[in-house]
């Protein structure tokens, strides 16, 4: 019994790291979403 409540609480704590590591994400390519709105847009001259 003790086995199953150890197992749950290690599945939550994975599943809350990795809801913190999609957060950190969006706020990262939010970021750089805001940045890349003030720089013209790359254009390949060929």
């Amino acid at each position: 019994m003790v086995q199953l409540v150890l197992l749950v609480l290690q599945l939550l704590f994975l599943l809350h790291q990795q809801l913190l590591l999609l957060q950190q994400q969006h706020q990262l390519t939010q970021a750089a979403d805001r940045a890349g709105e003030h720089l013209p847009p790359a254009r390949s001259s060929g």
